[in-house]
């Protein structure tokens, strides 16, 4: 089962090549497993050029594919040995992962990225304002880093998580600049 793959593959750090798309099939992700449930995976984002790039939550039924230790993954090696990786400093508890991601961008006022009901697409991107009973409040930040008001969403609904990657990154960089 891809379940107790994905929680071998965490268990030793082993950096993954994690395939989600159908229409795109040749299109996946890198990095390495944080923690894995029997619905969501979290998963340490590295970028091409070697650098971390995030953290991604994704539903279990998304992925159709795992890879490792190919030629990519010696020329990742390669590339993460010229940079320091960036810890991820926040404890992701494995039983709801989903919810916990959400509680982590609350609590560091981090940008997030989410997709809903496999849109295949960012659909709100902003900064958790709350989280209750199921229901996040988001405020929500344009590609220019400007606020363009808020959404309401069922967690249940949120397919992907997007948190600290380079997009939203540069998205919280330009808040900051219009907000100082």
């Amino acid at each position: 089962m891809i379940v107790e793959t994905l929680k071998e593959m965490a268990k030793s750090d082993k950096r993954v090549s994690i395939y989600t798309d159908i229409n795109e099939p040749s299109k996946f992700c890198y990095g390495y497993i944080l923690c894995v449930n029997y619905e969501e995976v979290a998963i340490y984002m590295i970028s091409p050029d070697g650098f971390f790039d995030g953290i991604l939550m994704k539903k279990i039924y998304d992925i159709i594919r795992i890879e490792i230790d190919g030629q990519y993954h010696e020329k990742m090696k390669k590339l993460c040995s010229l940079s320091k990786m960036q810890p991820f400093n926040y404890s992701i508890d494995p039983t709801n992962i989903q919810y916990s991601l959400l509680e982590i961008a609350l609590q560091s006022k981090q940008i997030v990225s989410l997709e809903l009901v496999d849109s295949g697409y960012d659909d709100v991107v902003g900064f958790v304002e709350s989280i209750d009973n199921g229901l996040c409040k988001i405020k929500i930040v344009d590609e220019y880093g400007f606020e363009d008001g808020y959404c309401f969403v069922m967690a249940n609904k949120i397919t992907q998580i997007s948190y600290a990657s380079q997009d939203e990154i540069r998205i919280l960089k330009l808040w900051e600049i219009n907000n100082s």
